[in-house]
């Protein structure tokens, strides 16, 4: 075969070859193949740190309410669980003769600032000495659970502006109320403008499954904060009594590490506290108190000062009833004759001789 014939073999050959290739049909992809891919895809998304975030942020959050929730019922117990997390709401009432700050917190008084009297260096005197404020029940719960509602949120109508003014003859009444799984507390506390008192009516509401060991406590646990230099000074007149029965006790933490406590029973008139100038007392004002508790505590200070603090509290009976009430009055102001002197509850027996 010559040249020519061998090179025409080759071109219709390449010619052939270029003409199945261009007619033949585009390859897909199988379904099966598809399918595997899609599986892929999905499963990297499961897996994948970085688009898994959000669903991980689901998913904590409920862990965390369920590690939470046995914490509080441990600590709380049934009836009082979840009642200590919220959101502290302050508001204020100004007489004539101080400015009370009451805190959602507890229910208590946070501040109590007396407008005609100064400290030493000249600032109106303050005599709270606990940021977290004071004024609270103590009672132990039916599931051994020991409650300090000083703890706990309650609810209450804040006044407009946060704020209520009283002048004249004025008075003014705030509820709040601590609500339970099972019942609720009510304080009422009523501010009257031209004395240094307060009125505190306190009601347990369908709680009779609730209370245990037929008794509640009103506490003033902080006593009262120092208000001159020399702390020595303070302390040397500060103590802690409770009257009852025709009878004084008093409790002193006369020196650095002293501990003293009462527990006296039977009927109780009132419990106070006081410093150099000032006092705290609680007065049952319904004969309903049967028993006291006193405790007081003297530490070292710097610049070998010295700080003694004293706890009080009245005792009241829980009868199981659907309705168990108190009737206090609280007085927080100067240590004057005249002035205490004019409740007639013998409660100027707590000044010094030689002051009176």
């Amino acid at each position: 075969m010559g040249k020519q014939e061998t090179f025409g073999f080759i071109l219709i050959a390449a010619v052939l070859m270029l003409w199945m290739w261009y007619t033949a049909p585009n390859s897909q992809p199988e379904p099966v193949s598809t399918a595997t891919k899609t599986e892929t895809k999905r499963d990297s998304f499961i897996t994948s740190p970085v688009p898994a975030a959000p669903q991980q942020q689901q998913s904590i959050q409920p862990l965390q309410q369920q590690q939470q929730q046995p914490l509080y019922a441990d600590t709380l117990g049934r009836y009082f669980s979840g009642t200590a997390i919220g959101t502290e709401k302050t508001f204020t009432v100004e007489t004539d003769q101080y400015i009370v700050e009451l805190t959602t917190r507890g229910g208590t008084v946070k501040q109590w600032t007396l407008k005609k009297y100064k400290t030493w260096d000249h600032h109106p005197a303050q005599l709270l000495s606990s940021s977290k404020g004071d004024f609270s029940i103590l009672f132990t719960t039916a599931d051994g659970k020991i409650i300090n509602t000083r703890n706990h949120f309650f609810a209450t109508q804040i006044p407009i502006g946060g704020k209520k003014v009283l002048t004249g003859d004025d008075q003014f009444t705030v509820e709040m109320v601590l609500n339970a799984k099972e019942g609720r507390i009510v304080k009422r506390l009523t501010f009257k403008n031209g004395v240094y008192d307060f009125d505190a009516d306190i009601a347990f509401e369908g709680m009779q499954n609730v209370i245990a060991n037929y008794e509640y406590q009103i506490l003033w646990e902080s006593g009262i904060k120092f208000t001159e230099y020399n702390s020595i000074e303070e302390t040397n007149n500060a103590a802690a009594y409770t009257f009852g029965g025709g009878t004084l006790m008093e409790v002193n933490a006369s020196s650095v590490g002293d501990n003293p406590k009462e527990d006296p029973s039977g009927q109780t008139d009132w419990v106070a506290t006081r410093s150099k100038y000032f006092a705290v007392a609680l007065m049952s004002e319904d004969k309903k108190a049967s028993g006291a508790y006193l405790e007081g505590q003297h530490l070292a200070a710097a610049d070998n000062g010295a700080v003694e603090t004293y706890a009080i509290a009245l005792k009241y009976p829980f009868k199981n009833s659907s309705v168990e009430t108190a009737k206090l009055k609280v007085f927080i102001g100067p240590l004057e004759f005249s002035t205490i002197k004019e409740y007639d509850r013998g409660l100027e027996d707590i000044m010094s001789l030689g002051w009176s």
